[in-house]
C-alpha cells in the first residue's frame, strides 16, 4: 500500500476507497472552517469515550461529554471529499452521501469519518511505519476505527 493515506472500508453494500489529499482538505477547510487537526480532535472524543466505556448507553455518553464539539459537516465533508479523492466522481459520491449518510443517524458515520481523517494525517493503519528493532522488518500501526453500515461498534485504539 502506498503512503497516500488511502483506506478502503465497507460502507453500504460495497468496499469504498477514501483518500483526502491537499485539494480535498482545502475544500473541507472552506466548508468546515477548520483544518485537519481540529476536525480530528472534534471527532475523536466520541470514539475514545466509547472505547473507554463500551457498555455505556447514549445518555451516559452524553453526560460524560462524549458526543463532543463536532459539527455536522465535520463528518459529512471528509466522507464526501474522501470518496472523490478515492476516485469516485462527485455525482456518484453525492448520491452515496444522500443514501448512506444524510438520511441516517448522525453518529452512525462518525467513526468512519475519523478513520478517513486520521488516514490522511498519518497513513492507513496497516501501512508500515519503520523498522522493528534489530530485525530489519517493518512494523504496522494499530488499525483505525472500522466503519460499518449499521450502528457504531467498539473499535480498536487509535494512535
Amino acid at each position: 500500500m502506498s503512503r497516500s493515506g488511502e483506506i478502503v472500508r465497507a460502507w453500504g453494500d460495497a468496499d469504498r476507497t477514501f483518500r483526502l489529499g491537499i485539494g480535498e482538505w482545502r475544500k473541507i477547510q472552506e466548508t468546515c472552517d477548520a483544518g485537519p487537526g481540529e476536525i480530528a480532535g472534534r471527532l475523536a472524543g466520541w470514539s475514545a469515550t466509547r472505547q473507554a466505556n463500551p457498555k455505556a448507553g447514549l445518555l451516559q455518553l452524553l453526560v460524560a461529554g462524549a458526543v463532543g464539539a463536532w459539527r455536522v459537516d465535520d463528518i459529512r465533508e471528509p466522507l464526501y471529499r474522501g470518496l472523490i479523492g478515492g476516485g469516485l466522481d462527485p455525482t456518484s459520491a453525492g448520491k452515496l452521501m444522500r443514501e448512506l449518510h444524510d438520511e441516517r443517524p448522525l453518529l452512525e458515520n462518525l467513526d468512519l469519518a475519523l478513520a478517513v481523517v486520521l488516514a490522511s494525517l498519518i497513513g492507513a493503519g496497516d501501512e508500515p511505519v519503520g523498522e522493528a528493532e534489530g530485525k530489519g522488518q517493518e512494523t504496522a500501526r494499530p488499525p483505525f476505527p472500522e466503519a460499518s453500515s449499521g450502528s457504531p461498534t467498539t473499535t480498536e485504539p487509535v494512535p
